[in-house]
C-alpha cells in the first residue's frame, strides 16, 4: 500500500515491488497519474491496484483499505510517499517551512 504512488518516491516504490512480484496497492488523488502509472506497471507484467485517494480524507483511506483487503488478503508494507511538501499536503499554501503552524510540522 502506496500513498502518493502516482509519482515520485512512491511510483518508483511501486514499480520496484511490483518488479520483485509484490501485488502493490497505489493511492494517490490524481487520477490521471495514478491511471498511467498503474498501466505502466501491468504493461510490466505487475499486479496492480489504484486508488484515487485523498489521504486527509479519513473515510477515503478506510474504503481504499478495505478494497485492498479484498483484492490481496493483507496489507505487508505501508509506504506513506503522499504529500511531498507539508504546505501542500495541509492546505497552508506557498508557506516556507519556518513560517508553518506547529500543527502542520
Amino acid at each position: 500500500m502506496i500513498t502518493g504512488g502516482a509519482s515520485g518516491m512512491g511510483l518508483l516504490a511501486g514499480q520496484k515491488f511490483a518488479e520483485a512480484g509484490a501485488n502493490v496497492a497505489l493511492l494517490d488523488v490524481n487520477e490521471t497519474a495514478l491511471a498511467a502509472a498503474g498501466a505502466e506497471i501491468k504493461a510490466a507484467g505487475g499486479k496492480v491496484l489504484t486508488l484515487k485517494t485523498d489521504i486527509r480524507k479519513y473515510p477515503e483511506v478506510e474504503a481504499a483499505t478495505e478494497k485492498i483487503m479484498a483484492e490481496f488478503g493483507s496489507v505487508d508494507i505501508l509506504l506513506n510517499a503522499a504529500g511531498g511538501q507539508s504546505g501542500r499536503c495541509c492546505n497552508c499554501g506557498n508557506i516556507s517551512f519556518e513560517h508553518l503552524p506547529i500543527e502542520v510540522i
